[in-house]
């Protein structure tokens, strides 16, 4: 998805594995040519197969396969399954899909400064409303598929989602949850995350809106900062429409991407921005700039891409 796309944009070079020769290019820039994970992966599976232990290879999601393997084996009562992997998202499927009366834990090796972490999934999963939230929160503050809210981090998202009526709660946990939702469910569950993340006035009904008064509260301010204004609708739209297939995706479901917010461009998929312009064409005409010299390469509102008009 994206976050492979940008992972994969350098190619690296055709690598022949064989257990005697040294890898000489970086890891990240050998795992960028998919050739090269193949036979890696084919190579593994064999000696590990000669060792005695059980393989297998993902088709689709490799981390819900992890997962769901890791689950499986704590059918056996007699033993504790422990899952090691370095990405948060196993830790979020197995959560979700993990039966607290099983014992699994999650081991997230050490790097650098930075110790090794052991997660006791079962009692995770013991939090009811943890299990029902935690993959949609995950999804909708950002992860590899999903783009991350400015300035909107993930644990203060969630408290403001405990701080919800059970209902409310769980009609925005639900729909998300539910295989076989309209997108025009998902995206007044979609506004509803938005209205709780920005704090919108109760009443008000339209992200837009939303966008508009906080646009007149920053452009009181001596810089206008367009990054910390909430999306339009069209853009909240898309966004949810990832977020239900990424979570959808996570519980085994298979979805038709370019259903849910993604288009092909060739053998690619690159997510769908809005639909829409960002603000009325009247507006953007008045947006200006303070730049006295001109605007260069390196002003700030080229960064933020505003239209400008001196």
């Amino acid at each position: 998805m994206a976050e492979h796309s940008r992972r994969y944009h350098k190619q690296g070079p055709d690598v022949i594995i064989d257990p005697n020769a040294i890898i000489t290019i970086p890891q990240e820039l050998f795992l960028a040519n998919s050739g090269n994970k193949k036979r890696f992966i084919e190579f593994l599976c064999t000696k590990f197969s000669e060792s005695g232990m059980e393989t297998s290879v993902a088709e689709g999601d490799a981390d819900v396969l992890i997962v769901r393997t890791a689950v499986q084996s704590t059918m056996n009562e007699d033993s504790t399954t422990v899952l090691v992997g370095e990405d948060i998202d196993l830790l979020v499927i197995a959560i979700t899909l993990c039966d607290p009366q099983r014992a699994l834990l999650y081991m997230k090796p050490g790097k650098g400064s930075k110790g090794t972490v052991i997660y006791n999934v079962s009692n995770l999963a013991s939090d009811e409303i943890l299990k029902a939230g935690i993959m949609f929160t995950h999804a909708f503050t950002g992860c590899d598929s999903t783009s991350a809210i400015f300035g909107k981090g993930k644990v203060r998202f969630w408290k403001l989602l405990q701080d919800l009526e059970s209902d409310e709660r769980a009609e925005v946990f639900n729909n998300f949850n539910t295989s076989n939702m309209s997108p025009d469910s998902i995206f007044k569950s979609s506004c509803k995350a938005f209205f709780l993340m920005y704090r919108a006035p109760e009443g008000v009904k339209s992200l837009n809106l939303v966008r508009y008064k906080s646009f007149q509260h920053t452009a009181s301010k001596r810089t206008v900062d367009l990054h910390s204004l909430c999306p339009t609708e069209e853009a909240a739209r898309q966004h949810g429409n990832r977020v239900y297939l990424q979570v959808q995706m996570w519980r085994g479901n298979e979805l038709r991407m370019t259903d849910w917010g993604w288009r092909r461009d060739g053998s690619t998929l690159i997510p769908l921005g809005t639909t829409a312009p960002p603000a009325p064409a009247q507006l953007l005409k008045q947006l200006f700039c303070t730049c006295k010299k001109g605007c260069g390469n390196a002003c700030g509102c080229r960064k933020l891409g505003k239209i400008l008009h001196s």
